[in-house]
């Protein structure tokens, strides 16, 4: 027999002799004793949680802003650090992704070295472009 089942095979007697106060008293500890076993659930529940996500973390590996595992992937790393959830990231263009619950970006190595280049090169283009507006003015204002 278990605690609940006790308290109320006690309650049932109390009931008999007809004693309110205890009565009142032992169905008092019933609830409780109830309480205690939906606190006890959910702390299993949790640790439960917990459990599966180390296990989860455990076969996925972290590398370009976001989760892998073997054969799938990516996930966003935000959602799943915050939330515990897997959320696959969806590819808006090559080497680029974006989780779409939380608006994360997530490039990979090769997709940001290209950018770099790129931001680079332009760059590059302006300080000549700069630099041949220069020596226009500096040709105009010398003939002046």
């Amino acid at each position: 027999m278990g605690l609940i089942e006790n308290i109320k095979d006690v309650a049932e007697l109390v009931q008999k002799a007809d004693n309110i106060e205890l009565l009142r008293k032992v169905l008092q500890l019933q609830q409780a004793a109830l309480d205690e076993q939906e606190e006890r659930r959910q702390l299993r529940q949790r640790i439960d949680d917990l459990e599966e996500h180390l296990r989860d973390k455990g076969r996925l590996t972290f590398h370009d802003n976001a989760y892998w595992d073997e054969s799938d992937g990516p996930f966003c790393s935000t959602c799943f650090d915050s939330k515990r959830t897997r959320i696959r990231l969806h590819e808006l263009s090559q080497g680029a992704y974006a989780c779409r619950a939380c608006n994360t970006e997530a490039w990979t190595d090769a997709r940001r070295a290209a950018q770099e280049s790129a931001a680079r090169a332009q760059n590059e283009r302006n300080q000549a472009a700069i630099k041949a507006h220069n020596a226009r003015a500096r040709d105009w204002l010398g003939s002046r």
